[in-house]
C-alpha cells in the first residue's frame, strides 16, 4: 500500500512541475498500464479491453488536438467527469473490491494537476452542468453499484469546482474525500457485494459531518456567490435525489415477488418523489 501512494504521488508531482504535453501524455500511458495490471490480477478482461481502447484512443487525440479547449474535454472524458462519464459503467460492471477503489480514487490524482493548469472560468458552467447530469442520471438509476458510482463522480465534480475559487480547499478536500472513500469503499465492497450497508446509505444521503457533506458545504459557500440562482435550482435535485433514494430504499426493504415490477418502474423513481416535494 505505502509503494502504490509513492508511485501515484510522484506521478502527480511530475505533471504538476511540467507543462510538456508529452511528458502528461507519458504518465497517462504509466496509470492506464497499473490499472491494467491490476486488472490482469483480478481477470476482468472485458474492462481491461474496453479500458484500453478508450484511454489510448483519447490520449492519441489528447496529442493530435493542441488546442486548449479540445485537450480539456478529451481529459475530462479520460478522467469520466460528469457528463463526459458515460464510457464508465461499461468499466465498472466488471470490477469490484480493490479495483473498484482504485478506478475511482488513485487513477484520478495524476490528471489533477494537468486539470488544474487548462482550469479557465468558462468551464465553471460546463462542470456544474455534470452536476445537475448526475442528479438526473440518479433518478432513473436501479443499480446500487452504478448509484454508488454516480455519488462518487458527483463528489469529483464537486471538488473540480473548488479549483476556480480556493485551491487549498481544493487540495485539503480532494485527499480527505480520497482516503475515507477508499475505508469506506474497501471495507463495504470487501463483504461479499452485500452494498446495503448503513455507511453507504449514509454517503448517500450526505449525512452531516460525513466527507460528501464538507465536499459540497466548502464549494457551496464560495459558489453561491456567483451562481445563486442555479445553485438554488441545484439543490433542488439534491433533494429529489435523497427523496428518490429514500423512497427506494424503503420499499426494497419490504420488496415481494408481487411488486418487483412496481419498484423497478421508472414511475415509482421520478413521480413519487416529485409529488412528495409538491407536498412539502
Amino acid at each position: 500500500m505505502f509503494f502504490i501512494f509513492i508511485y501515484v504521488f510522484l506521478l502527480s508531482l511530475v505533471n504538476m512541475i511540467t507543462t510538456n504535453f508529452l511528458v502528461w501524455w507519458s504518465v497517462f500511458l504509466m496509470m492506464t498500464l497499473s490499472f491494467l495490471v491490476l486488472l490482469k490480477v483480478d481477470s476482468s478482461y472485458s474492462s481491461m479491453l474496453n479500458y484500453f481502447i478508450i484511454q489510448e484512443s483519447l490520449g492519441l487525440m489528447f496529442l493530435l488536438f493542441n488546442v486548449g479547449c479540445v485537450q480539456f474535454l478529451v481529459l475530462l472524458v479520460k478522467v469520466g467527469v460528469s457528463p463526459l462519464h458515460f464510457w464508465v459503467f461499461s468499466i465498472v460492471n466488471g470490477l469490484m473490491n480493490w479495483n473498484l477503489v482504485w478506478f475511482l480514487t488513485f487513477q484520478k490524482i495524476p490528471f489533477i494537476p494537468v486539470i488544474i493548469q487548462l482550469l479557465n472560468y468558462g468551464y465553471l458552467v460546463f462542470i456544474m452542468m455534470g452536476i445537475l447530469f448526475v442528479y438526473l442520471q440518479l433518478f432513473l438509476s436501479k443499480n446500487m453499484k452504478n448509484m454508488f458510482v454516480l455519488s462518487s463522480l458527483e463528489s469529483f465534480n464537486w471538488i473540480l469546482l473548488l479549483c476556480f475559487l480556493s485551491m487549498l480547499n481544493f487540495l485539503f478536500l480532494f485527499f480527505f474525500y480520497v482516503l475515507v472513500m477508499i475505508f469506506l469503499m474497501n471495507s463495504v465492497l470487501s463483504g461479499g457485494g452485500l452494498l446495503l450497508e448503513w455507511d453507504t446509505v449514509l454517503v448517500f444521503m450526505n449525512i452531516p459531518f460525513g466527507v460528501i457533506f464538507f465536499v459540497k458545504i466548502f464549494s457551496l459557500s464560495s459558489l453561491f456567490l456567483l451562481f445563486s440562482v442555479f445553485f438554488l435550482f441545484v439543490l433542488v435535485l439534491m433533494f429529489m435525489s435523497l427523496v428518490s433514494f429514500s423512497y427506494w430504499l424503503f420499499f426494497v426493504s419490504m420488496i415481494t415477488p408481487k411488486s418487483v415490477s412496481v419498484v423497478m418502474d421508472y414511475f415509482f423513481f421520478f413521480v413519487y418523489p416529485l409529488g412528495l416535494l409538491m407536498l412539502l
